[in-house]
């Protein structure tokens, strides 16, 4: 399959919001539906809409004919830090290499702006496993963190 991995930027907003909903709906089961609700009142076009507004802020997007399949974003953090924001693929295009190139294109841009290295938080030992395979370590578990979840920290350095 052939894809397109580019920055994207505020006018595919509406998309990201679209994927980002069909993904909690799809990959989080074991969240209680209160949860999942406010997730998705949080990740809305406003969240978008202001992350992009801080220029040191950065999306990427897979396209497949044109489709958005896939982001990552990175807030920048400061002293060559950054925080991964939304590693997500749509299903039905999954273990095609899709995630993996995002990680890829985000570090490239990472290195070029003299970041050293990334964190992100996860909240399954299966994606653990994806992360340790692309050279991040697991560095804990935040204990009832956002909405009284687990969510696993995974740190990379560059």
């Amino acid at each position: 399959m052939d894809y397109l991995i580019k920055e994207i930027n505020i006018k595919n907003i509406p998309e990201m919001v679209s994927l980002v909903s069909q993904v909690m709906a799809d990959d989080f089961p074991f969240y209680p539906i209160k949860v999942i609700e406010a997730y998705k009142k949080i990740f809305n076009e406003k969240y978008f809409r202001d992350f992009f507004n801080n220029k040191k802020n950065i999306y990427f997007g897979s396209f497949y004919k044109n489709k958005l399949i896939g982001i990552f974003g990175l807030k920048a953090d400061i002293g060559g830090v950054a925080y991964g924001d939304w590693l997500v693929v749509n299903k039905e295009y999954r273990n095609q290499g899709i995630a993996s190139a995002l990680l890829k294109k985000a570090e490239k841009w990472m290195i070029n702006n003299k970041f050293h290295t990334y964190y992100l938080y996860t909240e399954s030992e299966k994606n653990i496993s994806f992360y340790r395979k692309r050279g991040f370590n697991y560095v804990g578990t935040m204990k009832k963190f956002w909405f009284k979840q687990d969510e696993k920290i995974m740190q990379k350095n560059l």
